[in-house]
């Protein structure tokens, strides 16, 4: 589970970081705020400081703040190691899904337990975040 650790090091972290916080912000936007909290960086688990920290997650308000979803952006040479991560994390805490966005390569992978399907869709919230982050960036393509 070190990914999260050195993904930060890659000459791309700034774009990682851009798209990361344009997400957090579109999301937070969307979703009902007394239901919802989107947060950038944050820990998965609130009440461990040791627990991973995804690019952004969803945590539910109204079930103590647990985790609804994950998302995590990588390039596409650790796609692989960043499938099997996000893996574990949604087993272990529980999350009802969680998303990849490999920015080379411009896809999104869903997991649902040990599921993982090219799928920029959610089927707990009923949006499709590959369109929340084409309108977000759509802004800074002028």
């Amino acid at each position: 589970m070190k990914h999260f650790e050195k993904s930060w090091s890659q000459p791309l972290s700034g774009h990682k970081k851009f798209i990361a916080a344009m997400l957090s912000h579109s999301l937070s936007k969307l979703l009902n705020r007394r239901i919802f909290e989107v947060v950038n960086e944050s820990f998965i688990d609130l009440q461990d400081w040791k627990s991973e920290q995804p690019d952004v997650i969803v945590y539910d308000i109204k079930d103590e703040y647990k985790p609804a979803m994950l998302i995590e952006f990588t390039d596409h040479a650790g796609l692989d190691s960043t499938i099997r991560t996000m893996e574990i994390l949604s087993d272990l805490y529980h999350v009802p899904e969680a998303f990849i966005f490999d920015f080379e390569t411009q896809k999104w992978f869903r997991i649902n337990g040990h599921d993982v399907q090219e799928s920029a869709s959610s089927e707990k919230f009923g949006f499709n975040l590959q369109n929340i982050l084409s309108q977000s960036l759509l802004q800074y393509s002028n």
